[in-house]
């Protein structure tokens, strides 16, 4: 039962995140009316860093994220930073009769191009709800990351980041180059 509400919030989650990228965009106009050559850019920019125009095909109320055709998804740098900040400034709440139980999310973020540092909440290392909920974020957040990564103008569709996850102590929580698999008993 915990497990469906944390997959529930999960998918919530990136629901909220995909409403909000509307509100993305940088205060500069120029002091004149005319439209110059810098201002043009600057509109391009804004357009294009909309992250949900490159992925536009995925539809996350589906149960099933195996069935996303990834080939039909394509992110510009500036679509892949905005996925990041929208990650970044959604965080994930478990909320158990009425009470909040835990909130994760991520505190913060650091991206060279190659490499994604995430610092995320830390929890109690024995309340099992607060450690599964983090686990179950990290590897939605790991997971989604790198194939955006993947499918956009950073990687040639092989170069994997590396995607490191800290928590608020900085302490390594994990440290991945490829995509994380869930042990197998």
């Amino acid at each position: 039962m915990l497990l469906k509400k944390i997959f529930l919030i999960i998918s919530l989650l990136f629901l909220t995140a995909c409403g909000g990228g509307e509100g993305n965009t940088n205060d500069t106009e120029s002091e004149s009316s005319e439209p110059t050559d810098e201002t043009e850019e600057v509109e391009m920019e804004e357009k294009e860093a909309n992250w949900e125009e490159g992925s536009s095909d995925i539809d996350l109320t589906e149960d099933d994220y195996d069935e996303i055709d990834w080939n039909k998804v394509h992110l510009t740098k500036a679509q892949f930073k905005d996925f990041l900040n929208e990650m970044r400034d959604n965080p994930m709440e478990v909320d158990e009769e009425d009470e909040l139980d835990v909130k994760i999310e991520v505190l913060d973020l650091d991206f060279n191009g190659e490499d994604i540092e995430f610092t995320v909440t830390s929890v109690e290392e024995d309340n099992f709800a607060e450690e599964f909920a983090q686990t179950m974020y990290i590897y939605m957040l790991d997971g989604f990351s790198r194939q955006f990564y993947l499918n956009s103008d950073y990687s040639d569709g092989n170069q994997h980041p590396t995607i490191t996850f800290y928590g608020e102590e900085g302490t390594l929580i994990t440290e991945n180059d490829d995509f994380i698999e869930m042990e197998k008993e």
